[in-house]
């Protein structure tokens, strides 16, 4: 399990695009027909137990939620928001420029869906930053990525406005990735938290869904943020596909209003992308493509006016890290 932290609140970041419409996958209103369906989810990792979170889940409060816990209402506003702000961010890193994080060929929209929705609401009520020890499965979806934020604060605050900041805080985790979080699959960084980001940034998850909750505890007002999503992060494994131009491996096309992303339409089974496995080759092509672009970015005139010798060997150093880097990468891809 990666390390969660307590993200506090921040300057809340406002983005367009906030009016673009969202699919939405499943029929929420036919949710309560079945109380004990997760009773009969059997397809859970193995390193989960059963019964699943959902499973009679009429839960005892925990202490750490101090008192008066109560989910927040999730309107069609709210999640519209959710899944527009997530593929924003995907959008963004697929066009290959944030942060020399290299493009995508082939990530996907985003959908929302009820049943990740649904389960997140058993999840948020826990009121931690750990992932569950039970299955958190979904009918669809065997091993979902899971993260958890809270923020706390003296006076109301506006509940949409500090999903909007939590949402933020995760993908601005952009600036401490490296090459290794990306294309290596490292969750490991010294520069700061990824993992948040990393979750947010698999290429093959389609689907998301959200539960907010509020509780009151030491003078304080919690706002706790569970998501989950239909594919996590391996390890090991490049986050997303990789080529020089943002989309071009999408077989469907790309979307209308996410122009980097591919269409809703786009074929996954078991959280691989089918179209891009039938070419596992073009992976490995664009790994030694990007491995030219980073070297040559390495070269890039550096203006050492005080140590110049110094500068030099730093560049050297780097350089032959992200070399080492890119070649496990390939490595790994031709094992597999």
């Amino acid at each position: 399990m990666e390390p969660e932290r307590c993200i506090f609140m921040g300057a809340v970041i406002v983005f367009g695009f906030a009016s673009l419409g969202a699919s939405f996958h499943g029929n929420y209103s036919d949710h309560n027909a079945d109380p004990n369906r997760f009773c009969r989810v059997k397809d859970c990792p193995a390193n989960l137990t059963l019964p699943h979170i959902g499973c009679n889940s009429t839960q005892i409060q925990p202490s750490s939620c101090g008192k008066d816990l109560r989910l927040h209402p999730m309107s069609t506003k709210l999640r519209t928001h959710i899944v527009n702000q997530h593929n924003i961010f995907r959008n963004l890193v697929a066009s290959g420029m944030v942060n020399r994080i290299p493009g995508s060929g082939a990530m996907l929209k985003l959908r929302w869906d009820h049943d990740l929705e649904e389960v997140a609401s058993h999840l948020v009520k826990r009121c931690t930053l750990h992932a569950p020890k039970e299955c958190f499965s979904t009918s669809e979806y065997e091993n979902p990525g899971f993260q958890s934020v809270y923020n706390k604060f003296k006076k109301a605050q506006n509940a949409f406005m500090v999903v909007k900041s939590q949402m933020y805080t995760w993908y601005e985790q952009n600036k401490h990735a490296s090459v290794l979080n990306v294309v290596g699959g490292s969750s490991k960084n010294t520069d700061g938290e990824v993992s948040h980001f990393r979750r947010m940034m698999v290429g093959a998850s389609s689907h998301v869904g959200c539960a907010v909750a509020m509780s009151q505890k030491d003078g304080w007002t919690h706002q706790w943020m569970t998501c989950l999503y239909s594919c996590s992060p391996k390890a090991d494994e490049p986050l997303y596909v990789f080529k020089g131009l943002s989309g071009e491996y999408c077989s469907e096309g790309v979307d209308g209003r996410f122009p980097n992303l591919c269409k809703e339409s786009e074929p996954v089974e078991d959280c691989r992308l089918v179209a891009v496995e039938n070419r596992s080759d073009a992976t490995r092509t664009h790994l030694k493509d990007l491995a030219s672009r980073i070297r040559s970015q390495m070269k890039t005139p550096i203006k050492p006016r005080a140590f110049p010798i110094l500068a030099i060997v730093v560049g050297y150093a780097i350089g032959k890290v992200v070399d080492i880097a890119v070649d496990a990468a390939i490595d790994h891809l031709k094992k597999a």
